[in-house]
């Protein structure tokens, strides 16, 4: 297998095989929430950033710090604080150059510090890759971490964009707010799990 390709299944494993909220069930609270389809953009844009930066900083942080130095053991604490810093530093932005934008978004900004998806993923690119069997080299992971962030952006933009169809319309009660939410979220998953099934993807 070529590099380009190897690149290319790693891209799509990502995105959708091992989507993080659909397939992997990491992340999930980002599609309960009750964003406008305007402000799931601006969400989504945010989370996509921490994610992309956040996974490619693991493996260097791994590979260059912990692992030389035999620190392992304290991988999820120096990555969940790494996370953290990343979060800090886009609310300290939103909030003094766009007031609007960070107060649209409100507390969910502040809680992708501590959102499950940022470290499972962090992990799962000091680990080994399920596309080639080997552990992950630098432009593999930051090719998987920029396209598993594209993968929830893509979860998020597609559940806040029924919700907000659905909300148009006189629903039962039973299928109102949260349960409309996650009945929605479970039905995207389904049709992501359906990638698994797909031979151009193995």
């Amino acid at each position: 297998m070529s590099n380009l390709s190897i690149l290319l299944h790693t891209a799509l494993v990502a995105m959708f095989v091992s989507n993080l909220p659909l397939v992997r069930m990491l992340g999930v609270c980002p599609l309960a929430s009750t964003f406008s389809f305007r402000n799931a953009w601006i969400y989504s844009a945010v989370a996509a950033f921490v994610l992309t930066v956040s996974g490619t900083a693991a493996w260097l942080i791994d590979a260059l710090i912990l692992a030389p130095a035999g620190l392992e053991v304290a991988q999820l604490l120096v990555f969940m604080m790494t996370a953290a810093t990343l979060v800090q530093i886009c609310e300290t932005t939103f909030e003094r150059f766009y007031p609007r934008m960070f107060h649209a978004i409100g507390t969910d900004l502040s809680l992708l510090a501590a959102n499950c998806a940022v470290a499972g993923l962090m992990l799962t690119v000091t680990d080994t890759n399920s596309v080639t069997g080997s552990p992950f080299s630098l432009v593999e992971a930051a090719v998987h971490s920029i396209f598993a962030a594209a993968g929830m952006s893509l979860a998020i933009l597609i559940t806040s964009g029924l919700r907000e169809r659905i909300d148009l319309n006189r629903l039962p009660k039973p299928f109102a707010g949260l349960a409309g939410a996650f009945m929605i979220a479970a039905i995207a998953a389904i049709v992501f799990a359906g990638f698994a099934g797909s031979p151009a993807l193995h």
